[in-house]
């Protein structure tokens, strides 16, 4: 659901190009009208465990990072996007509670939330975040 295209596409983006650290793919959002292709460059690939990619775009810069803990009988994900100072948490956050809500979905094969049920309602908590 993170390192391959067709299922990174069901939740997030799909991507092409050769997936290594240190090497710059192209990914498109599937969910956001007219979007077209970006770059990213994959900073660090260890599989199973960290992933670690970064892109910039109008709306700012996106260095995120995921990782993955066996935990039990199943796995935990530490996601974590690195803001910089100009990021606008009222904007940024409900949307990564969308789209995290859509890998779970994808994952379990249930039905995908909508967008509208983050954004704005979740806007002002966000922005609460912002200025603590």
């Amino acid at each position: 659901m993170l390192t391959e295209s067709d299922r990174t596409g069901l939740w997030f983006a799909t991507w092409e190009g050769e997936a290594a650290a240190g090497n710059t793919i192209e990914f498109t959002m599937t969910f956001e009208q007219g979007a077209t292709a970006q770059k990213m460059t994959i900073v660090a690939c260890e599989p199973p465990r960290h992933l670690e990619v970064q892109a910039a775009d109008e709306y700012g810069s996106w260095h995120l990072e995921i990782n993955l803990v066996a935990q039990g009988a199943g796995t935990s994900m530490q996601f974590t996007h690195h803001l910089d100072a100009s990021a606008k948490l009222g904007e940024i956050g409900p949307g990564w509670e969308y789209y995290l809500d859509n890998l779970m979905a994808a994952h379990q094969g249930s039905s995908l939330p909508n967008f509208d049920d983050y954004f704005p309602s979740q806007q002002p908590f966000y922005e609460m975040l912002e200025r603590s």
